[in-house]
């Protein structure tokens, strides 16, 4: 009897020690991919160029860097392969997809995603493309058409009052900041308020807050008052003032981040926008009661580590742009978003680079907006020296059918040569009004190429290939202040390898 008893004991033991080993592994698993893919591919997450799944032959493209994709591609195959091989001691793990599920002796699945890598010649045949690739805002739309030039010395005397209501930020924790409505003036002093000259208390239940930073900006009759917070990171409120009272906007919950950041607004009373800006901005559109996330046109390029956001709104006729710049010294930005037919934000391009803005600051306003160009006026400070520039937005050249073509795209890591059985489920990131100009092409030579239908099976049987092609056609559309904005090309196939 004793003797089961102490077989028992030992067995339950060996139980015990092998259910904390799993749960161990388990935990520094999960908590060494979330560190790896959180913080070491940060500045890399917008550049995903790759769906990696078990029993997936994954394709790749280069992004800016081949040497340091190739890396990562292989980094990230040895973590997923190690981790497989793990978790298959123990478990039998699921098929990556019902493609791969289904797969015939001798087939593989693999999984292209084109879209967020910048606009170089690692990766886009120049010769062939002459669609825009923005590398910062990482979509793909028509050719901004625009000028730059010396503004006149008319036209400085004319609008320089305008510069009156604008505050740098050095971006680095509380600063000082006034604005103005007619007569009466809110301040941020010391990170404390004031209007008029007075005392103002901050809202309600936020006396006691760790509060890092208070940000301004004005609509027209009001003003926004965005409030950062240290709270297990960071909280951001928003408020309105009247002059009399703060108070909450409807249905806009609190920003939270990881990141400090200070706050932008710009627009109109019923029509604005709420910029977080930080090292991964969030972006915010409100139209009364409504609130729209623009989350995706502010992420970790387009801040370039934090800026403070003023933000334009340019009516032209029935459809508006929306032009971001940067109050934080030595950080210039012009970033541009538009609008489709609906009303709809739907792409953002960045200006700053073409415009070649460089120096401490580069403030803008809008001076005129006419049927067919909005212009703004440009105040840039650079060494202590002021220059003053007309920038004159025509919107896109659009008369013309576009394309964007890439450089030969390799299927895997080992480049051996497969044979393309079967696309599937090809998607395109674009917006619901340039579903209709734009279209994706196939090519294993470069020459021939074949129509990508989204959503839909193409079979496709073809000679063994290491590489391919893809193609990008924007048909030409009469509207000249829009362009289809895409963000993404994703497709798949079956191949023989």
């Amino acid at each position: 009897m004793l003797i089961k008893k102490r077989l028992l004991k030992k067995v339950a033991s060996q139980i015990a020690m092998g259910l904390v080993f799993l749960i161990f592994f388990s935990l520094v698993y999960f908590f060494s991919r979330a560190y790896f893919e959180e913080y070491l591919l940060a500045n890399y997450k917008a550049n995903s160029f790759s769906i990696n799944n078990v029993n997936q032959s994954v394709a790749s493209v280069p992004i800016e860097n081949d040497t340091f994709v190739a890396t990562t591609s292989v980094i990230i195959k040895k973590i997923n392969n190690e981790i497989v091989d793990f978790y298959n001691f123990f478990f039998d793990l699921p098929a990556a997809s019902s493609v791969s599920a289904n797969l015939k002796s001798g087939e593989s699945a693999g999984t292209t995603y084109l879209g967020s890598f910048a606009y170089t010649s690692a990766n886009v045949d120049p010769s062939k493309t002459n669609l825009r690739f923005d590398s910062v805002t990482n979509g793909i739309s028509f050719v901004p058409n625009y000028t730059w030039e010396n503004a006149s010395p008319d036209l400085i005397s004319a609008n320089k009052n305008k510069f009156d209501n604008y505050q740098e930020s050095i971006f680095s924790g509380p600063g000082n900041d006034k604005r103005c409505l007619g007569n009466n003036c809110l301040e941020v002093r010391n990170n404390k308020l004031f209007y008029n000259n007075n005392f103002l208390a901050l809202p309600f239940g936020l006396k006691s807050a760790d509060l890092q930073a208070i940000s301004l900006g004005t609509v027209a009759s009001r003003w926004l008052v965005g409030l950062t917070i240290k709270d297990n990171g960071y909280r951001g409120e928003v408020f309105y003032f009247d002059g009399v009272k703060f108070s909450k906007l409807t249905n806009f919950n609190p920003v939270v981040s990881k990141y400090f950041g200070l706050f932008g607004f710009g627009g109109e009373d019923n029509d604005f926008l709420i910029i977080y800006g930080a090292y991964q901005g969030q972006a915010f559109r409100v139209q009364g009661d409504n609130i729209t996330n623009l989350d995706k046109f502010f992420s970790y390029r387009p801040m370039s580590n934090g800026f403070k956001a003023e933000i334009i709104k340019a009516k032209n006729g029935s459809t508006a742009n929306w032009y971001v710049y940067s109050a934080t010294t030595n950080n210039p930005k012009l970033i541009k978003l538009w609008q489709d037919d609906s009303g709809a934000i739907i792409g953002a391009i960045s200006l700053a680079s073409d415009l070649k803005i460089t120096g401490e600051s580069a403030q803008f306003n809008l001076v005129a907006a006419q049927a067919n160009s909005l212009t703004l006026l440009a105040k840039i400070k650079n060494n202590n020296q002021e220059s003053w520039k007309v920038f004159k937005d025509y919107g896109f050249i659009t008369d013309q059918e576009k394309v964007l073509v890439t450089l030969p795209v390799a299927h895997d890591a080992l480049n051996s040569k497969i044979i393309i059985n079967n696309i599937y489920e090809s998607q395109l990131g674009v917006d619901s009004q340039g579903k209709s100009l734009v279209k994706i092409q196939f090519s294993i030579d470069g020459l021939n190429w074949q129509d990508l239908p989204l959503g839909k099976d193409l079979n496709f049987p073809q000679a063994a290939t290491k590489d391919y092609f893809l193609k990008l056609n924007f048909a030409p559309t009469t509207n000249h202040f829009y362009s289809p904005f895409v963000s993404n090309i994703i497709f798949s196939y079956t191949c023989h390898i």
